[in-house]
C-alpha cells in the first residue's frame, strides 16, 4: 500500500484520515470532546474513587456509618480523606441536636444505632471544638495491589487540638537596641 506523501491533500480527500493523521485535536473546535483535551478542573470538588456517582455517595455513607459506629476503620488512604470531610460535616451538624439536625443527618448516617451513638456520646464531646474530629493514620500498603492503607478514626471528646501540642515554642531573642551618641560620649 502506497502512502501519500502529501498529507494536507490526504485531509482534504478524506476528512476521517484528518483525525488519524493530525490527532483528534481538531475535534474541539468542531463541538466534539476529544479523548485527550486538556480541561481545567473548575467546580468539581473531591474524588471520583473510580465509582460512578451514586455507587461512590453510598459507598461514603457506609463508611460513614461505620466509623460511627465502631469509632475507627482501615480503609485506602484516598477513601480516608474523602471520608474525613463527610464525617466532620455530620458531627459539626449533631452538635445542633435539634430535629432538623437529626433529619438533614439520617441523609448520611443510615442506622439507628449510629444515630444514637452519634447524637448523644460523640456530638457532645466536641461542644467546644470547631472542627478536627478524626485523625487519618497511614498503617500499611495492601498485599494484593500495594495500595497505602490507613487508619481513620474519631478522636477521644478530650482530645487536645493540634495546635497546642506542637512542641515547645523557640526563645524570644531581643534585638540589642543601637547606641545613643551620649553613650559614646561618657
Amino acid at each position: 500500500m502506497d502512502l501519500p506523501l502529501n498529507i494536507e491533500g490526504l485531509a482534504r480527500e478524506h476528512p476521517s484520515a484528518n483525525e488519524q493523521v493530525f490527532g483528534t485535536g481538531r475535534a474541539l473546535y468542531e463541538g466534539r470532546r476529544a479523548s485527550w483535551s486538556i480541561e481545567m478542573r473548575h467546580l468539581k470538588k473531591g474524588r471520583e474513587l473510580s465509582r460512578p456517582t451514586a455507587h461512590r455517595l453510598a459507598m461514603l455513607r457506609n463508611l460513614a456509618t461505620s466509623l460511627v459506629e465502631h469509632g475507627k476503620i482501615e480503609t485506602t488512604d484516598t477513601r480516608a480523606k474523602e471520608l474525613r470531610g463527610v464525617v466532620e460535616r455530620v458531627i459539626t451538624i449533631a452538635k445542633q441536636n435539634t430535629l432538623h439536625a437529626k433529619r438533614l443527618v439520617m441523609k448520611t448516617i443510615r442506622t439507628r444505632d449510629a444515630m444514637t451513638k452519634l447524637f448523644e456520646e460523640i456530638a457532645p464531646g466536641f461542644a467546644e471544638r470547631h472542627g478536627g474530629y478524626t485523625r487519618i493514620v497511614k498503617v500499611k500498603t495492601r498485599h494484593g495491589d500495594a495500595a497505602p492503607i490507613s487508619l481513620i478514626e474519631i478522636l477521644a471528646p478530650g482530645a487536645p487540638t493540634g495546635k497546642a501540642g506542637k512542641g515547645p515554642a523557640a526563645p524570644k531573642v531581643k534585638a540589642a537596641a543601637p547606641k545613643s551618641k551620649e553613650q559614646f560620649e561618657k
